[in-house]
């Protein structure tokens, strides 16, 4: 509810205008009351993009002046004692009727400011993630203790069922202790509250890994779109960083632009369907370069946005530019009007929080490769939508695919199509890659992380393996390699010590080497 707040220069005159005992309160009270009813009334009803830009509302001024109260034995209305002492609470911007059948739209003036009384609930994460933090602060309680808390089932289910309900990843310890103990003493840069997440989350897995020789335990949660997910703290809902270091050395490879790659993979059927004198390699020429060429693609799309003179450094405009093309592979658009999400709240387009100089994102969307490659993946999207739709697969009358008002969703559509395929062509990576001997860590959605690089002739045949399972020729991998996390020397005391030991033994090795060389040349000259 909205809350209006009233200077209290306003009580003080009314209080020396009618001193009698709290009249003046009551009728201040009530006529406060009376304004924040109309002021919500209005907020629900909806507000036009100009009245919400020039904080305004619309209220009736006649109910607020019959309605507003008394004062005074000669039966006062507060609101025209107010207008009389120049102490108006609302300005008009327009005047409203009973004539034209509309409410006055009105401003708070200076003598009032609102605010929104806003009931806080907790979301199910927030109340999970406090719980855990009251299990790790309870010391009483042993890592035994902790991982039976934790995962209750698991002493009474059989060793295939635990791996059916739960994927287990080996840990690095040392990683995992070098990381924590740089969040705790040396992240100056992290938030509170951030920390506080990372912490508890890197707790938790330590707590279980010391109990489990060095596993950890995620908890298996299956989506309706296809996707694997995990409940809890996993590899999948950790940031970069924690998840470098609790895995330790491995290797990452990732779909190189999986959602371009699957769209890209509908092409020739869609070509198929245009009419045009143009050859498949001109109708999707920026998608082909993108996929094929990447760094190219986005040093042309950087030539046309940012100027010689920009104030974004080198580095930040190459990962505006990622966000960007991310952002429109999950249907942004070029759209830049905001909207509120409540009274005191406002959200902008994907767009407008990446590119904060509207010259750059105007240029950004304007350009010739920009305007091409996104023209390309409507045309893509359109393509795929018609032909599940006209198909009409069994998971097109899901509730997951439709809006509330169960009407289907060609995007929801897009994002269940894209997701299922990409699950199987992960299936396909991961199924591959062990049986050329790596071992799986964890699977996060369009990349697998593995604990030993593979070779360029195993990535090769993968790639084509991925390739026939799915009819797709533009599926390919890129890798990257992840290390474990190194605390700064100059932050472990223990290795400091053990450094400086060990110099020292050298030291005294090295001295006492040379003098017993220096006494056999004694011994030889004597000799």
């Amino acid at each position: 509810m909205l809350k209006i707040t009233v200077n209290p220069i306003v009580l003080q005159t009314l209080q020396a205008h009618f001193p009698k005992k709290n009249s003046a309160q009551r009728a201040l009270d009530k006529y406060v009351s009376m304004l924040e009813q109309q002021f919500t009334l209005s907020v629900m009803h909806g507000r036009s993009a100009w009245m919400n830009t020039n904080d305004l509302y619309s209220i009736s001024l006649h109910k607020q002046r019959n309605r507003g109260g008394q004062i005074g034995p000669n039966k006062i209305r507060l609101q025209n004692w107010l207008e009389d002492n120049d102490l108006e609470l609302v300005e008009v911007s327009l005047l409203g009727s009973n004539m034209t059948k509309r409410l006055s739209v009105v401003r708070l003036t200076h003598l009032a400011h609102l605010s929104q009384a806003v009931t806080v609930f907790k979301t199910q994460a927030e109340e999970e993630t406090e719980e855990l933090r009251q299990l790790l602060d309870d010391q009483s309680i042993t890592n035994q203790q902790f991982f039976e808390k934790r995962y209750p089932e698991i002493a009474s289910m059989t060793e295939a069922e635990i791996r059916d309900m739960f994927d287990i990843v080996p840990i690095d310890m040392k990683s995992l202790r070098n990381y924590m103990h740089w969040v705790q003493h040396d992240a100056t840069m992290i938030e509170g509250k951030k920390k506080f997440q990372i912490m508890t989350q890197a707790d938790e897995i330590m707590r279980v890994a010391q109990h489990t020789d060095g596993f950890y335990f995620q908890r298996k949660k299956e989506s309706a779109f296809g996707r694997h997910y995990y409940s809890g703290t996993s590899v999948q809902n950790v940031n970069k960083e924690l998840r470098r270091a609790m895995l330790g050395h491995c290797w990452e490879y990732d779909i190189r632009s999986s959602v371009f790659a699957w769209q890209m993979g509908h092409a020739r059927e869609c070509y198929e369907t245009l009419k045009t004198t143009e050859t498949f390699q001109q109708v999707f020429s920026q998608t082909l370069l993108f996929l094929e060429d990447k760094k190219d693609f986005m040093a042309s799309v950087r030539y046309y946005t940012f100027k010689e003179n920009s104030n974004v450094p080198r580095d930040l405009q190459d990962k505006l530019l990622k966000q960007a093309v991310t952002a429109i592979s999950f249907g942004a658009r070029r759209g830049t009007k905001g909207w509120r999400v409540s009274a005191t709240e406002w959200s902008n387009p994907a767009l407008v929080e990446i590119f904060r100089n509207n010259e750059e994102r105007e240029r950004f969307m304007n350009c010739p490769i920009m305007k091409k490659f996104i023209s390309e993946q409507n045309t893509l999207d359109k393509f795929i939508y018609q032909t599940y739709r006209e198909a009409n697969p069994p998971f097109m009358s899901l509730p997951e695919v439709r809006t509330q008002c169960g009407v289907l969703s060609k995007a929801k559509v897009i994002a269940y199509l894209y997701q299922h395929f990409e699950t199987q062509v992960m299936d396909v990576v991961a199924e591959e890659m062990e049986k050329r001997g790596r071992k799986v860590l964890a699977r996060i959605h369009d990349a697998i992380i593995i604990d030993k690089r593979l070779g360029v002739d195993n990535k090769y045949e993968i790639e084509l393996a991925m390739q026939s399972a799915t009819s797709n020729p533009y599926w390919h991998l890129t890798p990257k390699e992840l290390q474990p996390f190194e605390r700064p020397y100059s932050l472990d005391r223990e290795e400091i010590e053990a450094h400086r030991e060990r110099m020292a033994k050298a030291d005294r090795e090295a001295m006492d080497k040379k003098s017993k060389g220096m006494l056999r040349s004694i011994f030889e000259w004597v000799g």
